[in-house]
């Protein structure tokens, strides 16, 4: 990137980051995804680089400004945006049958109508490494953005609202 950065304009070299280290950020992200911060962190960190890279920018620049600009998601927002779209997916009963029954609704515990009677059942977790695992996560996201997933029906369109709202703060 270095070397391609005295050649290649700031959205070739944008190009070159979303072939060359994007695909690495999202391989099998629900599974590591919401591990430990500071594992986490390094990997913001390298991001963060290849974005000041891109910008030409120096070390002490706002770095949540490249984000905006090249509409891109750090690390963290990569691992909401696709557990809400697994979440989506598995409320729309287009994953694998293998997920079926992996999530209850409220409704299902009494007979009444609450506020929150089509949010999912929180698991009980007492121990932080289920707190992480997709079946505690997944709820949690899918409770926040509900409400969204209703307006945005299909799924490329779902995908692209939160992706805005992820780059926007306005989730």
């Amino acid at each position: 990137m270095y070397k391609a950065k005295r050649i290649l304009n700031s959205d070739s070299l944008r190009n070159l980051y979303n072939t060359l280290a994007y695909p690495y950020l999202i391989y099998c992200n629900l599974v590591w995804g919401n591990t430990y911060q500071i594992h986490i962190n390094k990997l913001l960190k390298i991001q963060k680089r290849f974005l000041r890279l891109i910008n030409n920018n120096k070390y002490e620049d706002d770095s949540k400004l490249l984000f905006k600009k090249f509409n891109l998601l750090d690390i963290n927002q990569i691992y909401f945006y696709l557990v809400s779209s697994f979440m989506y997916k598995y409320m729309q009963n287009l994953l694998p049958s293998n997920f079926d029954g992996m999530f209850r609704y409220l409704s299902q515990n009494h007979e009444y109508s609450t506020r929150q009677t089509n949010d999912l059942i929180i698991p009980v977790c007492r121990l932080d490494i289920l707190r992480r695992s997709i079946r505690y996560q997944g709820v949690v996201v899918w409770n926040q953005i509900y409400n969204i997933a209703l307006l945005y029906n299909p799924l490329d369109l779902f995908k692209k609202h939160i992706k805005s709202c992820l780059i926007y703060d306005t989730l």
